[in-house]
């Protein structure tokens, strides 16, 4: 999988997975839970490292589920920025925003998604 954007900082996601900040993204195509993919920081450049597939489920279920579980605005504002964190990102809003520069829509306009969770392998 390529892992070539950058958030906020300007930090590569590439490198977020490396440290283990980044483990969660979303993708147009689902992964199969279990597989092994190797990390790379742009198309056709040396594999970094691999990750492990553990979880995919369409986008708008992942949203569903959380509006519906959280309780308080003020819940569901926390649930979504921690969401925004696994993704390498500091909050929703910075992440709402790179979806918008990168695809001129916000991420909940963007269909289908899909809401892949990993973990680095360790080698």
């Amino acid at each position: 999988m390529i892992f070539c954007s950058r958030n906020e900082d300007g930090v590569l996601a590439a490198e977020q997975v490396l440290g283990d900040i980044k483990v969660v993204t979303r993708r147009m195509r689902p992964e199969p839970v279990g597989a092994i993919r190797a990390v790379c920081p742009g198309r056709g450049k040396k594999q970094l490292c691999k990750i492990e597939i553990l979880s995919c489920q369409s986008a708008s279920d992942w949203m569903a589920e959380t509006l519906v579980t959280s309780k308080t605005t003020a819940e569901l504002e926390a649930r979504l920025d921690g969401e925004a964190r696994l993704e390498g990102f500091k909050s929703w809003q910075g992440l709402n925003a790179w979806f918008v520069g990168k695809y001129g829509l916000g991420m909940s306009q963007i269909e289908p998604q899909h809401r892949i969770q990993f973990k680095r392998v360790k080698q």
